[in-house]
């Protein structure tokens, strides 16, 4: 017991000092507050003035290039396939035979075609050598009328066959030349459905084609922006696979369908031929929806949240005055302001996020 009160008594001078330190240290922070209650804390920050400027408004989307024209080629005749001249990925030009299919058996249709409208041909002109002879012989009276209406009606019937016959060539020559399957215009293979061998009817697909010289940049967005849409709109897009060109283009059709599952409207723009631009590539666009030649913009940094919303600090002299406002868009790291600031105003920049309502500042130099 002793000990402790020897203890205490050893410190009880240091323990007065500590206490009527802290007690003037209360009063130095109570002095921090001035008679007009802002803060005295200095903040230092640096500033910027809202400015007023043009704002366009825009969508963003991710889409895909696309083929204007990309059909799937099939076949119109039967047959077993005998030759595949083009791979996937070349180029073709308009006319030019990507597939060849067996036309052993139409090679002998038409020459029995041929041989049958030889035979009436001879037929037709001995009959029609009969036919005068006995219409000579008609006028003495020497044949009665029904052997020559009978030769008549026969020479008519070689005549009706031969045009069958002429039928029957046309028909084996047209699918005779169906066994060539050709590009019906200048494009690339996109893809190949069929292997040498594979026995072909009418309609089987065999390729796929992509034109190259027509391209199409298709792009989903909200439906909800569908009132803001239409026709001839400005649209930017860069290419995946040519990164260096922004395109400029408009919107050329507007599907009239939502698509069940992104719930989305499909714009259709055109999108000019280059190297380096693939169909099936990914495209990123913005679309333009709107102007305002007059909008109010601040750096994006000086937005600060706080409970009462979106604000910024407003300089006056030395002190941060809060002020809230309504964010419209973004560009290039400023953002619009719809409400709140006329476009005049100094605001802190880099610091905002530390200030309060009535800080004291120093503007950092």
């Amino acid at each position: 017991m002793n000990v402790i009160i020897k203890y205490v008594g050893k410190y009880a001078g240091a323990l007065i000092l500590v206490f009527g330190l802290y007690g003037c240290g209360g009063d130095e922070a109570g002095d921090n507050q001035s008679k007009s209650g802002k803060n005295t804390i200095t903040t230092m920050i640096s500033v910027a003035t809202a400015e007023r400027a043009p704002l366009r408004y825009w969508i963003e989307t991710v889409g895909v290039l696309e083929s204007i024209n990309s059909p799937k080629i099939a076949a119109e005749v039967s047959g077993k396939i005998t030759k595949i001249l083009v791979k996937s990925g070349e180029s073709v030009q308009a006319g030019e035979v990507l597939l060849i299919v067996d036309s052993s058996n139409l090679k002998l249709q038409e020459k029995a075609a041929k041989a049958e409208l030889k035979q009436l041909s001879v037929l037709i002109e001995n009959e029609a050598k009969r036919v005068k002879r006995l219409s000579d012989l008609d006028k003495k009276n020497y044949v009665s009328k029904s052997g020559l209406d009978d030769a008549r009606a026969k020479l008519a019937g070689y005549k009706a066959q031969s045009e069958a016959a002429k039928a029957n060539l046309s028909l084996a020559q047209d699918q005779l030349a169906r066994t060539e399957i050709k590009a019906p215009f200048d494009a690339k293979i996109d893809s190949r459905l069929v292997s040498v061998g594979d026995y072909l009817r009418p309609g089987t697909p065999v390729f796929t084609l992509a034109e190259t010289d027509r391209l199409q940049a298709r792009l989903p967005v909200p439906e909800v922006a569908g009132g803001k849409l239409k026709s001839g709109q400005l649209v930017e897009i860069t290419i995946a696979t040519d990164t260096d060109n922004l395109v400029t283009s408009k919107i050329r059709e507007i599907q009239p369908v939502i698509t069940a599952g992104a719930r989305s409207l499909i714009l259709l723009a055109d999108v000019t031929a280059a190297n380096n631009r693939y169909p099936g590539a990914t495209v990123r666009a913005r679309v333009l929806i709107g102007e305002n030649p007059d909008a109010v913009l601040v750096p994006a940094i000086s937005i600060v949240r706080r409970p009462v919303g979106d604000v910024v600090y407003l300089i006056s002299g030395n002190w941060a005055e809060q002020q809230v406002v309504q964010r419209g868009q973004s560009r290039d790291g400023k953002i619009e302001i719809l409400s709140g600031l006329d476009g005049t105003e100094i605001i802190a920049t880099d610091g905002a996020g530390f200030l309060t309502d009535g800080t004291n500042i120093r503007i950092a130099k």
